[in-house]
């Protein structure tokens, strides 16, 4: 093999190796119509990959919240959903992670009514622990201190079911209290109203902090 074959080779083999990399973004829808971006590193958006033009501002729809932290989209299948995981500004020391659901409409993203809204918290622990498994209590931290409380959707089964995971942390105080965590099954009609389906206390083996 000559020398410019092997450069030819070499550059071919980046190419796939690009190739196979964009098909692997998580950023990316799975139809690769919209991706995920997060310009500056601070105003998390939605673009149309056909035009790059920015088609959901995911600080909007009266959160107002700039500059999240852990901030990540959850594509549902279809790409007619996706979930938003991230973290608003909180006081020091808070782990307090929250999602928003998303459906597209046409051509348009439309926020979603869950069951986890951050603007109603207590209502949404309510909710939650309604559905926890029989004789099972609701975290002390779920009344106590939410803001140490983590809301994420871990992924989608199909295009209507996602798996949201909720996680309490021990208490910090000495008080006892063991970190918690339990999968919550979503089911969304075609309107994209969700209701709690299934609930089940995750083994304290396998809880993610």
């Amino acid at each position: 093999m000559n020398t410019r074959t092997a450069l030819c080779l070499l550059v071919l083999l980046g190419s796939a190796a690009l190739a196979v990399a964009a098909d692997d973004d998580s950023s990316l829808s799975p139809d690769k119509q919209w991706r995920y971006v997060c310009v500056d590193d601070h105003w998390p958006e939605i673009h149309k990959t056909s035009t790059a033009q920015r088609a959901l501002d995911l600080m909007g729809d009266d959160r107002s919240v700039p500059h999240p932290d852990g901030q990540e989209v959850v594509w549902a299948p279809d790409s007619k959903r996706f979930a938003f995981n991230y973290g608003p500004p909180t006081a020091p020391h808070s782990t307090y992670v929250t999602t928003a659901f998303y459906q597209l409409r046409g051509e348009e993203w439309v926020l979603l009514h869950s069951p986890i809204d951050e603007e109603s918290s207590t209502e949404s622990f309510a909710e939650l622990a309604k559905h926890l498994p029989k004789g099972v209590r609701p975290p002390r931290l779920w009344r106590a201190d939410p803001n140490r409380v983590v809301f994420k959707v871990r992924n989608w089964t199909d295009t209507d079911t996602a798996i949201l995971y909720v996680y309490s942390a021990g208490s910090s105080n000495g008080g006892g209290d063991s970190p918690t965590a339990f999968l919550f099954t979503l089911k969304f009609d075609a309107e994209g109203k969700s209701k709690i389906v299934n609930a089940q206390k995750v083994p304290k083996e396998e809880i993610e902090d």
